[in-house]
């Protein structure tokens, strides 16, 4: 019962980056994922305090993604992500992956390149009972992403 239970957290934390978000099936995002579940973002979070702006490091998911995923798919659209690591461990999944993007539009206040960017990323999810996603922390590589976006960076 246990592997059957790791082999569905697993395959759930998968399909949610992979397959539900980039193409914004909601339906099925809202199956994965409890309505309280909280995220967290570390990096991406940061670059866009970094360039004056900002994005919630904490709140709800389902919030966040209903608010601020269509303009993030239309900026970094055509994405392809690549699991390299998928690891379970009772209730908590950790996957790192890779993501590989079009930048098709203005992010972080840098216009559209037109080029693919690439960088790793990695999730952590707990889940409930009921096998949804109850809390999920991400951390991606942010001065790759940026480097990548031709942002010039100062040291501080």
């Amino acid at each position: 019962m246990a592997n059957e239970t790791e082999a569905r957290n697993k395959e759930s934390l998968r399909v949610l980056p992979q397959d539900a978000m980039p193409n914004g099936r909601f339906d099925v995002i809202e199956q994965l994922v409890t309505k309280d579940a909280v995220t967290r973002r570390a990096g991406l979070a940061n670059l866009f305090v970094a360039r004056g702006a900002s994005i919630p490091e904490k709140g709800n998911f389902l919030q966040w993604v209903r608010a601020g995923w269509k303009p993030l798919l239309a900026a970094l659209s055509d994405q392809k992500m690549t699991v390299e690591e998928l690891v379970g461990d009772g209730d908590t999944v950790m996957m790192r992956f890779r993501m590989n993007v079009l930048h098709s539009g203005e992010f972080v206040g840098m216009p559209a390149t037109g080029q693919r960017i690439e960088w790793e990323e990695i999730a952590v999810a707990r889940f409930n009972a009921d096998g949804r996603i109850a809390d999920l922390w991400f951390m991606c590589e942010e001065l790759k992403m940026a480097q990548a976006l031709g942002l010039e960076l100062t040291a501080q």
